[in-house]
């Protein structure tokens, strides 16, 4: 019988259709990710991916089948499974953290295995989430044990709330570009911008700021919902975006990318904690995470 983490697995690498980058995001190995597949093509008796050799795998017609019912089962078992109902064996803790995607990939991922390695007593899931709503909507449903995320606002939330670290939104440039800034070739109504993508939370931020800020983008050479694929388009010269320091921080070193202006906006990195996560067996992971995040 199919198992809700095959079922998890299934889901995630469904909207990845790519067992390295499914594994990746989920912080565990490929050959689980094909493991827990396997085990429930079994279980199921069809195939839910046509393998092909050196491509990507794609979803079976029954898999297409498959995937809303599956998501609908997993949303099911978590409303009627809350966090504080899980294993809490003397010693060891399971704890669900819910964080958002660039704190994640940039700053934790890297120190996970290690971390895991040194704690095997600690259960660790780690949710990706898309956006600031949905990790409250995780964390104010029970779904997850702690919440990380940058933003200019503190939850209004049941739990303990810690402000890890703050973070300036500044516009960059390549040097190229500022300095044509500088001259006067380029103003701000000529120079191209590069934005998230408009249907996102962050670009209603953004232009808030923006705005406060005495800024309208005109030219706009590009949209994209991935903060790192700003950062590229602005090292390569496509155009200015307001972006962390740490997304450029090697270029803005190197003199490639240069600020404009002042900060725009300060941001705060954040960690929302429910009673389980007070427990004392989870104090390793919450100090690697304010030790990563400070």
């Amino acid at each position: 019988m199919p198992t809700l983490r095959q079922l998890e697995v299934f889901i995630e690498a469904a909207g990845d259709c790519s067992f390295r980058v499914t594994a990746d995001r989920l912080g565990i190995s490929q050959p689980a990710i094909s493991s827990q597949i396997k085990a429930l093509e079994h279980d199921l008796g069809y195939a839910l991916f046509i393998r092909r050799q050196g491509r990507n795998p794609i979803l079976t017609g029954q898999a297409i089948e498959l995937l809303p019912r599956a998501k609908e089962v997993l949303e099911k078992s978590r409303a009627f499974v809350p966090v504080s109902h899980r294993d809490r064996r003397p010693g060891k803790i399971s704890l669900v953290a819910s964080i958002r995607n660039f704190l994640l990939d940039t700053k934790l991922k890297p120190l996970l295995p290690d971390f895991l390695s040194a704690h095997p007593e600690i259960d660790l899931e780690i949710r990706q989430a898309e956006s600031t709503r949905d990790l409250f909507d995780a964390f104010n449903s029970g779904q997850c044990d702690i919440a990380i995320y940058r933003g200019t606002f503190l939850p209004n939330v049941q739990g303990r709330v810690e402000i890890l670290s703050h973070a300036n939104v500044t516009l960059y440039a390549s040097r190229p570009i500022a300095e044509s800034l500088e001259s006067g070739e380029l103003t701000m109504d000529t120079v191209p911008f590069v934005l998230p993508r408009q249907d996102t939370e962050v670009f209603r931020l953004l232009g808030q700021a923006l705005e406060a800020a005495g800024i309208v983008p005109r030219q706009i050479a590009g949209y994209t919902q991935f903060p790192e694929v700003l950062a590229e388009w602005v090292i390569e010269g496509r155009g200015i975006s307001p972006l962390f320091e740490d997304h450029l921080k090697r270029e803005i070193e190197s003199g490639k990318v240069r600020a404009i202006g002042a900060p725009i906006y300060r941001v705060d990195t954040v960690m929302v904690l429910r009673n389980h996560a007070l427990r004392p067996e989870a104090a390793p992971f919450l100090d690697l995470v304010r030790s990563a995040l400070a």
